[in-house]
């Protein structure tokens, strides 16, 4: 049963190369014609000695000396030419197979984003889809031109001398079944070797993208007494998986060397015998040789292939992870009310987030979202943008079932800027700009004065070209958030979603851009959501959440005359 599933994941792993198959079909022919040149050139070898020599032919000696420079040369040639072949396609599979991967990554929902371990994906996408890419590629063609050569080699033994090659055989049969012991031990360790490696470097990843909490929060030594601890681990399974390959690699070594003594020995004896020439023996012991290598290779790249099988399993185990919140196909302008219909909805099945949610977000108005936290305010936010998909119910704009609605199309048309910002290790201008290049910089200023960053960014030395570091790190958390609001603005959705966009920011600054937002955007829906009350009185309507339902809702006059749970937030 085993052997079949193996077979079944060969399979999967291999199908991965039909869009290369014109490059693999061009690689295979030079491949033979690299192959043919050193199966040839012991032949010449033996007319060398049994011709020239033996008859003292000088003629003979040039002619064949000449034949062995000719087929080098053209095995040279073929050899360069596949090589750059094959570096080409190479590149060009680890692309294709790794964007498939980051394609795929983008379908997945809010469950695997929430769940996913950083190490573990980081060395599918680049340890892993290299692994695999050495095998179908550099070591499959090696592959195919050892069994050229060996096929082509064994028939040129036989007709040499049919005993010396059951000599051969023998060793070769000893060979393969003692490789055949070390492929399980080698699968096992290989596998505890790459999850030990995904956890070290999930581990150091944490470290290093936040080294400034790390620090200022006291968790270094926490982190190293961890660290060490996986580094070991990660050790002991690397080296033990590096003595079995070595030990593997010495004991067909020892083998090979054996065999070739005892051809030498018992060839030996039958030229003196005069059995057989001197030539005979040296073009046998040659094709022996170029025998015994390529059959070594051809075990070895059985090792490569159990190896293999384990990165193929993880990038197999990442490709097949379903796509639970699936796109719909209609492409429309989604500005118009927001509906949500009797949702009910929970991450996992013990703790409802939502039961029979019902409210209406309006077309061109303010409304704030309000509730004590883990309430599901930012959970309203995953689901318009179809992180999730709700339990039951419905959700919709502009009377369109948003489930039918194209995801990208969705996306596009809403800006977020959230609490969590992220921002990328380059100058303010592409953080702000991104790949909206036809920006004018009147249009660039202006989105700078709305967000309240303008002056702050004019009186840096470099301006819009300031590099901020890695997420960010050189400038503050307010300065942060204003950059994050200033991309949200010129993006110019016609839905902008402010989720705790503003906790960074003193009451001043907070007040002045939340005016103007308000002054600027009225023709826009936006969703505010926040801690700090004071950021929402100027709301068209504020939706109170309690317990997975809406208990209140109005504007904030309304909602303090009534007394009710938004006065006692307002006055806590």
């Amino acid at each position: 049963m085993k052997i079949i599933k193996n077979l079944k994941l060969l399979i999967e792993m291999f199908n991965i190369i039909n869009g290369f198959k014109k490059h693999y079909v061009f690689g295979f022919i030079l491949t033979v014609i690299s192959s043919a040149s050193n199966i040839i050139i012991p032949f010449i070898v033996l007319k060398i000695f049994d011709v020239a020599i033996t008859n003292m032919n000088i003629y003979e000696l040039v002619y064949y000396t000449a034949m062995i420079i000719l087929v080098t040369i053209i095995g040279a040639v073929a050899s360069m030419l596949f090589q750059y072949i094959n570096s080409r396609m190479n590149r060009n599979f680890v692309m294709k197979l790794r964007m498939d991967c980051l394609k795929h990554i983008n379908k997945l929902s809010g469950d695997y984003y929430t769940n996913y371990n950083s190490g573990d994906l980081y060395t599918i996408l680049f340890s892993d889809i290299e692994n695999i890419q050495t095998v179908l590629t550099n070591s499959f063609f090696s592959f195919l031109s050892n069994l050229v050569t060996a096929v082509g080699l064994l028939i040129f033994l036989v007709w040499l001398q049919a005993d010396l090659l059951l000599i051969l055989f023998s060793s070769q049969v000893i060979l393969f079944i003692v490789q055949k012991k070390f492929n399980n031990e080698i699968q096992i360790t290989s596998e505890n070797t790459r999850d030990a490696m995904g956890t070290l470097n999930s581990s150091a990843q944490e470290m290093i993208t936040n080294l400034f909490s790390f620090i200022e929060n006291g968790l270094k030594g926490f982190f190293f007494k961890n660290y060490f601890k996986l580094e070991d681990n990660y050790a002991k399974n690397s080296i033990h998986t590096s003595f079995i390959l070595a030990f593997n690699r010495a004991v067909l070594n020892f083998l090979n060397s054996l065999t070739v003594a005892t051809i030498l020995g018992y060839g030996g004896y039958k030229v003196i015998a005069g059995s057989l020439s001197l030539g005979g023996l040296v073009s046998f012991n040659l094709y022996s040789q170029r025998f015994i290598g390529p059959i070594t290779q051809l075990a070895q790249y059985n090792t490569e292939i159990v190896t293999s099988m384990i990165s193929w399993k993880r990038i197999k185990g990442l490709l097949d992870k379903p796509v639970s919140v699936k796109s719909g196909n209609e492409e429309i302008d989604i500005f118009g009310d927001i509906e949500f219909q009797n949702v009910k909805f929970s991450y996992d099945k013990e703790n409802k987030v939502f039961d029979n949610l019902n409210l209406k977000l309006e077309k061109g108005k303010v409304h704030a979202i309000v509730g004590p936290s883990g309430v599901g305010k930012t959970t309203l936010i995953h689901l318009l943008l179809r992180l999730w998909d709700v339990n039951s119910g419905n959700i919709y704009l502009k009377g369109h079932d948003i489930k039918k609605i194209n995801i990208k199309n969705l996306r596009d048309q809403i800006s977020l800027v959230s609490q969590n910002i992220f921002l990328l290790n380059d100058n303010i201008y592409n953080n702000i700009v991104l790949d909206n290049k036809e920006i004018s910089k009147e249009k660039l200023d202006e989105v700078l004065r709305q967000a309240d960053i303008y002056d702050f960014i004019n009186s840096l030395p470099d301006k819009l070209n300031t590099m901020i570091g890695e997420n960010g790190i050189k400038v503050s958390g307010g300065e942060k958030q204003r950059i994050s609001i200033a991309r949200a603005l010129l993006k110019n959705s016609s839905i902008l979603i402010f989720d705790e966009a503003t906790s960074m920011l003193d009451n001043e600054t907070e007040e002045t851009i939340i005016s103007q937002l308000l002054s600027v955007f009225k023709n826009k829906t936006i969703i505010l959501i926040a801690h700090r009350l004071s950021t929402v009185k100027n709301a068209d309507i504020i939706y109170v959440l309690r317990e997975g339902k809406v208990i209140e809702r109005g504007n904030h006059k309304e909602l303090i005359e009534e007394e009710g749970f938004y006065y006692n937030l307002c006055n806590v």
